[in-house]
């Protein structure tokens, strides 16, 4: 049981659960802001979340929320690795009890909980565990890449695209990504080499003016950017598909369903 307070402060006790802008002098996390959406696009999503991140039957009213933070308040008597004042981040998702968007969450042991270092905040750590493991996942599926090679990221100022950049440029991968101009500037703060308008047409030749034979990897984090992202890889190159969608090989290349077979699948 984690005890936190949702977006406001209580007492010691914070959760910002991803509402806050993240930014620090070192890592940067992600705000859950990302591009800002249409009013069509906005509707959509909350259709979205309203079918999918509900568990059947459940009760009115239902505390939403997936993401969280806080500090474990108390564990049953068959939970080992977490003790009462442990600090953690975790994500409490289609459970019939409700979710994080409440003073106090019960989870189990067994989901996806992050034990916190001291210098992370509650704030940045509720930006953590569904975007980091994506993108952590992400990566990994693209197998070994060597320390020089490129990757672009379709969709790199959202949350995912923020960690993913980070982190790949901690492989000592060359990274370029896109975004809408005005987020340029952040783009190169986290350590992206080129930063591209996705609403230019002609953004894969940049890319490949970047890079004259084409990026050796790409990640497409946003939906319906996969096409256009594999016309900035590389022949032979791999793409990931965390938008989900669905890519036809060519020019012997690697998307998400050739790439899962040998470095294991994103959901796993």
């Amino acid at each position: 049981m984690a005890r936190g307070g949702c977006n406001s402060p209580t007492g010691r006790w914070w959760n910002g659960c991803k509402q806050s802008p993240l930014r620090d002098a070192g890592f940067s996390y992600p705000s859950g802001g990302g591009e800002r959406a249409s009013g069509e696009d906005k509707r959509c999503r909350s259709r979205c979340a309203r079918r999918v991140f509900l568990p059947p039957g459940a009760p009115h009213p239902y505390p939403i929320g997936i993401e969280c933070a806080g500090v474990v308040e108390e564990t049953s008597g068959d939970a080992t690795r977490y003790r009462p004042g442990d600090r953690a981040a975790f994500v409490s998702a289609m459970q019939d009890k409700g979710g994080s968007w409440a003073e106090y969450a019960v989870v189990d042991e067994d989901a996806l909980i992050l034990p916190l270092p001291v210098d992370l905040d509650f704030v940045q750590a509720a930006a953590l565990p569904v975007a980091g493991n994506t993108a952590l996942r992400a990566l990994a599926a693209l197998g070994d890449l060597d320390p020089g090679s490129s990757i672009f990221i379709a969709g790199g100022a959202g949350a995912i695209g923020t960690l993913a950049i980070q982190l790949a440029r901690l492989r000592g991968l060359r990274v370029a990504a896109s975004a809408s101009p005005r987020n340029h500037d952040y783009l190169r703060s986290l350590g992206a080499e080129v930063a591209v308008d996705y609403r230019d047409t002609h953004w894969p030749d940049q890319i490949r003016h970047w890079v004259s034979k084409g990026v050796d990897a790409a990640l497409a984090v946003h939906p319906d950017t996969s096409a256009e992202t594999l016309r900035a890889v590389a022949d032979g190159g791999r793409l990931i598909t965390i938008s989900g969608d669905a890519v036809v090989p060519e020019r012997g290349g690697c998307p998400y369903g050739a790439c899962q077979a040998a470095a294991g699948t994103l959901g796993s």
